[in-house]
């Protein structure tokens, strides 16, 4: 039996609206959408489902018009939007999203994936705070440990204003069927360690996001511009060694490393290094010319559970201790 974990929002419940920008897969899984809104509800949310959350132009949910309309619909009523999935289309409404509504309600947004086009856009164009985290599809209708956790840190970060990320003890890469997932479905959970180089203490910007989607919007109206100091967070998935070389490549070819005061890996789902005998972050650090602090295997990805990053925030990386926290 699922159990809620305490609900902290007796004051006022917060509205979460469903945006489906991107992958078509709520049509697919309806079930495994309608359980997750129902978790979320019995930890006292009200879920708001967009109206393309069932719907499917063979391979997204529908044209840019209509995915940017369901998006700005769900901003007026709404304190959070929190997207369905990812994907590869996020970026096709980046032009039609209403900013000034974002600005005017100060809507608080959060996805993670492909969704990293519409997080930066809406920080670039309103400087409001924009949550790189949990999307209800993969994130919520999951195992006690996983949902627990990543329900806690909307709770905490999201909501409330926590400063210090506690990671978790454990994590998973682990995919399963969701086809076949029930509340009795365990993935194998495996002991939790980061890692770290260049041990100091730097403070700076958070500029976070899937490293393949950055690179898709950057030089665009849509991208903060990375500043003198700014810590960059990057995570990726299912990527092939050669598509993760050419991404570092352009992070230094575009002087981004020049610019960053640390980095922030988060654990890579599906890494395959081919015959190279190199890691995501052997790779990454291969890059990188000047001795600055890398957290490595941050549990802010494709992988379970998943920490909330706040793009936009000022944050304490310590590779010291190994700990993130807002100042």
């Amino acid at each position: 039996m699922k159990k809620a974990i305490v609900n902290n929002l007796k004051e006022k419940k917060i509205n979460i609206g469903i945006f489906s920008s991107s992958s078509d897969l709520g049509s697919k899984f309806p079930n495994r959408v309608l359980e997750s809104k129902k978790i979320l509800e019995d930890n006292g949310f009200k879920v708001n489902l967009g109206n393309l959350w069932n719907k499917s132009i063979g391979y997204t949910t529908g044209t840019p018009k209509q995915r940017a309309k369901e998006f700005n619909n769900l901003l007026k009523n709404n304190d959070l939007l929190m997207s369905m999935i990812g994907g590869y289309n996020s970026s096709s409404i980046l032009e039609c999203i209403d900013y000034d509504l974002i600005k005017k309600n100060k809507t608080k947004v959060m996805g993670f994936s492909d969704t990293t086009a519409i997080l930066l856009a809406i920080y670039n164009k309103t400087k409001l705070p924009i949550y790189y985290g949990p999307a209800l599809l993969p994130s919520i209708n999951e195992q006690e440990y996983i949902r627990n956790w990543n329900i806690k840190q909307i709770k905490d970060f999201v909501i409330g204003n926590h400063k210090k990320i506690i990671n978790p003890d454990y994590w998973t890469d682990q995919r399963i069927d969701w086809n076949d997932y029930n509340e009795n479905t365990s993935k194998i959970l495996k002991s939790n360690k980061l890692e770290s180089i260049n041990k100091c203490i730097v403070e700076g910007r958070l500029i976070s996001g899937n490293l393949n989607t950055i690179v898709s919007i950057y030089n665009t109206e849509f991208m903060p511009k990375i500043k003198q100091g700014d810590i960059l967070f990057i995570e990726d998935s299912l990527k092939l060694i050669d598509e993760c070389e050419r991404n570092f490549a352009f992070l230094k070819n575009s002087k981004i490393l020049d610019k960053i005061s640390g980095v922030i890996i988060g654990k890579i789902e599906g890494f395959d290094p081919k015959q190279s005998n190199e890691t995501y972050e052997s790779l990454f650090l291969k890059f990188l010319n000047k001795k600055i602090p890398v957290l490595m295997k941050f549990d802010c990805s494709h992988c379970h559970p998943m920490n909330i990053l706040k793009i936009g925030a000022k944050i304490r990386l310590n590779t010291i201790k190994n700990e993130v926290e807002y100042i």
